[in-house]
Formats: C-alpha cells, sequence, structure tokens
C-alpha cells in the first residue's frame, strides 16, 4: 500500500495542474467571445449525438487495480447558440473496464456511470475547446464483492468537425470518488467519433451530371410590313416595260399594258392629170404620240440609330462545408458563360461570395472572400478579361435559405455570378412610309 501511494501523488502532480490550468485558459479566453457582437440572422442549432469511445482509466494507489483500457458510449443532447454564454450541452456516459488486482492479482470488472453539463467555448468554429463537470457512480466487482461508490467530475476536451454531422474529440476527465476509507483521485482519458443526428449527411452517388450551357439570348426585331403607296397614273405606265428599261427605273417590277388601239388613218385620193401619171396614196396618223416623261423620285428613309441592349445573366455555385474548391461539375457551365462574356466588348462580371451561418463573422468573411475569387479564377483561365470582373464576400449576412436545415445551409454556401452583357443591335432599314 505504501510502494504504490508515490505513483498516486505522481499522477495528480501531473493531471490536477494540467486540468486546472487549461480550463482555467479556457474560461477566461471565452470571455471575450461571449461579448463578440454576432449578426441578427445567426440563429441557435440542437443536435442529438451518439459516441463510441475508447481509451485508458487510471485508479488511486488505495483502490489497488492496475490501470485499464476503458470502453464506453456517449449519448449527447446540445444546443448551440452564439457563445459560451448560450451554449450548452447534456451527455450520458456508460464506460465498461475489467482489470486485475495489483496484490493478489484479482479480477475486477466495473462500470462508470456518468452525466456531465458541457460547456464550448467557440461553439460555431471547427476547432472546438469545451470543458465539462459532472457526477456519476463507480461499480466495481471483485470476485463477487461489489463497491458502489459516487463521484464528482470535471475536466476539459477539444472537437474537430470534420463535417456538420460528424467530429473526432478527445476528453481528460479527472474523478473525485467518494468510498468509506475517504476519496480517491482517478483520472480517465478517452477519444472517440461523433455522429449528429438531424444534421447534413452528404451521400456519395454517381457524379453529377453537366448541365447544358446557358442559352445565347437573341435579340428579335419586329419586321414592319411596308405599306402600298398609291400613286396617281403618269405617263410611264403607257410606255410598257422598253420605255421603263430605256429610262433605267428598275426600283418597281415592269408593268406590262395593252398595245394601243391602231388609230384610224385617213386616205386622200389624188386624180391622175393625164393617162400617163399613176394614182399616188399618202398615210398621215390620225394624232401624234405623246412624250415620254420621267417618273417622281422615290423617298428612302434615314438609317436609324444603333441600338444597345442589355441583358443580366446568372450562375450560382455551391460549395462543400468549410471548402472554396470549385466542384468540377461547373467546369462546363463557368466555360460557356466566359464564351457568353468574351462575345461583348462591354460586359461586367459581379462575383458576390456567401457562406452558412455556422462559425463566426470573421472567418466566414474570408472563406466568402475565398469563394468568389476562386470562381473568378475559373472565368480568366477560361479566357475572361480579369480587368471586367469584381469579388466581394459577405460572409453569412446574405442568406439564400434558412439556416435551420442542411439543405438550406447547402444553399447558402455558394458564390453568385451575376453577368452584365450588352449587344449592339443593327435595326434593317425600312423605306419610308
Amino acid at each position: 500500500m505504501l510502494q504504490n501511494q508515490p505513483s498516486e501523488q505522481n499522477l495528480s502532480s501531473i493531471f490536477r495542474p494540467l486540468i486546472i490550468a487549461c480550463t482555467l485558459s479556457l474560461f477566461f479566453s471565452s470571455l471575450g467571445h461571449s461579448v463578440t457582437e454576432i449578426p441578427k440572422v445567426v440563429k441557435p442549432i440542437t443536435s442529438i449525438g451518439l459516441t463510441p469511445t475508447i481509451g485508458g482509466y487510471f485508479f488511486a494507489a488505495p483502490q489497488s487495480l492496475n490501470a485499464t483500457p476503458l470502453y464506453g458510449l456517449r449519448l449527447s443532447y446540445d444546443h448551440v447558440g452564439t457563445s459560451i454564454v448560450d451554449s450548452l450541452g447534456v451527455e450520458g456516459t456508460v464506460n465498461y473496464f475489467s482489470t486485475k488486482g495489483k496484490s493478489g492479482g484479482e479480477k475486477a470488472d466495473g462500470l462508470i456511470f456518468r452525466t456531465d453539463a458541457i460547456y464550448s467555448i467557440t461553439p460555431r468554429n471547427k476547432w472546438v475547446p469545451f470543458f465539462a463537470v459532472g457526477v456519476g457512480g463507480l461499480l466495481i466487482d471483485r470476485n463477487g464483492t461489489r463497491d458502489n461508490s459516487p463521484f464528482l467530475n470535471y475536466g476539459l476536451g477539444l472537437k474537430y468537425y470534420y463535417e456538420d454531422y460528424l467530429a473526432f474529440r478527445v476528453d481528460a476527465r479527472q474523478l473525485f470518488v467518494y468510498s468509506n476509507v475517504g476519496t480517491s483521485n482517478n483520472y480517465e482519458l478517452s477519444t472517440g467519433v461523433s455522429y449528429f443526428f438531424g444534421k447534413e449527411r452528404k451521400k456519395k452517388g454517381p457524379p453529377a451530371k453537366a448541365k447544358a450551357p446557358l442559352p445565347k439570348a437573341v435579340p428579335i426585331l419586329a419586321e414592319e410590313t411596308p405599306e402600298t403607296v398609291a400613286t396617281d397614273e403618269t405617263p410611264l405606265d403607257k410606255l410598257g416595260v422598253i420605255g421603263a428599261a430605256i429610262l433605267g427605273i428598275t426600283t418597281a417590277p415592269p408593268v406590262f399594258l395593252p398595245a394601243p388601239p391602231v388609230q384610224p388613218q385617213a386616205l386622200a385620193y389624188i386624180p391622175p392629170k393625164a393617162p400617163a401619171q399613176r394614182t399616188e396614196v399618202a398615210v398621215l396618223p390620225a394624232t401624234p404620240p405623246p412624250a415620254p416623261v420621267a417618273p417622281a423620285p422615290v423617298r428612302v428613309a434615314a438609317e436609324p440609330p444603333r441600338i444597345e441592349q442589355k441583358k443580366v445573366l446568372y450562375l450560382t455555385v455551391e460549395f462543400d462545408f468549410g471548402s472554396s474548391a470549385v466542384r468540377p461539375s461547373y467546369n462546363k457551365q463557368i466555360a460557356a458563360l466566359a464564351a457568353t462574356i468574351k462575345e461583348s466588348r462591354k460586359s461586367k462580371v459581379a462575383i458576390e461570395g456567401h457562406t452558412d451561418h455556422v462559425g463566426k463573422s470573421k472567418p466566414n468573411l474570408v472563406l466568402s472572400q475565398r469563394r468568389a475569387n476562386n470562381v473568378k479564377k475559373q472565368l480568366v483561365k477560361n479566357g475572361v478579361d480579369s480587368r471586367k470582373i469584381s469579388i466581394k464576400g459577405y460572409g453569412y449576412a446574405k442568406p439564400k435559405a434558412t439556416n435551420k436545415t442542411s439543405k438550406g445551409r447547402q444553399k447558402n454556401r455558394r458564390a453568385l455570378a451575376v453577368v452584365s452583357v450588352i449587344t449592339i443591335n443593327d435595326t434593317p432599314v425600312l423605306p419610308e412610309k
């Protein structure tokens, strides 16, 4: 018993100052986070999690038991607010161990039941340190001899959210176990993987089919039907095809007119003066033909001015959680949009970057700026002049959908490209009425 006492002191000297110092540092650092102003769009998130754990359990010297592996299961309820002040979790834990005594080598099996309150320091980041405090009971069976002891515990831990629904965690706890002979200081180290129900779960499936390129908007001009202009009859109508061709009139189709009626001819009879003379007949026209008259000139309408038309195109690119990489499935759509932009010298592109509400304002603002910039790089890669493109990140200030559901948060992790394309219309020249 006396030989085991130094080992207990060594464990206390290592674990207790470490846990107390880390807990106090996390608590005081959280005070600054709690007063940080959070936009009104941030709303609480609640979830239920299940965590299988594995670790080690270290007994105090008076218990005379060897350190042992520890296997457990945690069931948790988390309420994530804007800071440590309104973020709280409750966990119920069951652990099992099997060890042997230090003196006689007798087998000892045990169960640990515990209920803890969890206080997250940075509840909306990917890395979430936390500290815990709780109560429980230690049940040990030594070859039929059972020992039940209540305990208080405190400690700290760290979570890393790989996805919205999946997190890795490590925990360190000190347990004050009360028994008939006094109080023992036990220590527990564990690690596990937490799965949160009700949060987003991305299923792997066949790659999404690329969407068809954006159709090019073609302006449609309404055709005007010229009205038939009635003109007074001119002498040109009486000349027929030959007369119109001689005068060079080619703006209207030739008009074929019936041949003029044969004018009656006057016959003059001159009697012979002598038998040797013969009779002569002179043919004279009844009326002389009219002189040709030139037609009136046709007026042509002045050419109308060239008209500029503006059209606006939109392209939304969604991103994975915590990522700014453009998915390959958007490559064809971005290439089609770039081709449309290059057709107009006066086109302009404004790209907005957005995030969901998970995390703090400043990191989300930086992430949204990177998302917008990566879409810009894709357009430049497809030949668009970078001087035509402007980018801006809005963080989670402009949500497109609700942040209460996983589908809504996915829609908010996006970049929106707004393209203004200016085209010049050449209106056909129509004759003046």
